[in-house]
C-alpha cells in the first residue's frame, strides 16, 4: 500500500510512529509438506517522502554536494527514472545536474561555513537513499528583482 500524508510534521510523525511496531498475525510454511506455522509480522513502514529544500541559488552546488550522492546519480533503482521525469514535468521543475565540481565547492565555501574535507555540510544521512528529483531556479522580474 502506498499513502501520501500532508500536515504538520509533528502530527505526521505521530501517525507514522503509531504504525511502526504494529504486529499482525501471519501464517507461513517453511516446507510445503509441513503444516502452516503461526507467527507475527511487524508492519513495514518505509517512507517515500517529497521534500522541498530552500536555499540561496549561489549555494546550489554546495547543497547538491551535501545532500546528493554523485556516485549513484538520480536513483539506484533505474526503473524509477520514468516516474521522476513525470514528477518533474508535473511540478514544472528541472532535472538536477550530477556533474558539479567538488573542488569549486570546497574553494567557494571553505572559510565561510563548517564543511567536511570533501566539501559537504555535516549532516546525518546514513541508511537513507536521497533521490534528487529536480530544482526550480530563482525567477526574476525584467528589472532584476527576485519573484
Amino acid at each position: 500500500m502506498y499513502i501520501m500524508t500532508r500536515g504538520n510534521k509533528w502530527w505526521v510523525d505521530r501517525l507514522i510512529g503509531s504504525l511502526v511496531g504494529v504486529q499482525l498475525p501471519f501464517e507461513f510454511r517453511d516446507d510445503v509438506t509441513k503444516p502452516m506455522l503461526k507467527s507475527w509480522f511487524e508492519l513495514g513502514v518505509r517512507p517515500i517522502q517529497l521534500w522541498e529544500i530552500v536555499y540561496p541559488e549561489p549555494c546550489h552546488e554546495l547543497m547538491c554536494n551535501t545532500i546528493l550522492n554523485q556516485d549513484i546519480g538520480e536513483t539506484q533503482h533505474k526503473s524509477h527514472e520514468k516516474w521522476l521525469r513525470a514528477l518533474r514535468f508535473g511540478m514544472g521543475i528541472k532535472k538536477l545536474n550530477y556533474n558539479w565540481d567538488k573542488k569549486k565547492v570546497i574553494n567557494d565555501f571553505k572559510n565561510k561555513i563548517p564543511m567536511t574535507f570533501d566539501g559537504k555540510i555535516p549532516i546525518v544521512s546514513q541508511n537513507v537513499e536521497v533521490i534528487g528529483v529536480g530544482f526550480k531556479p530563482d525567477r526574476y522580474t525584467e528589472h532584476g528583482e527576485m519573484l
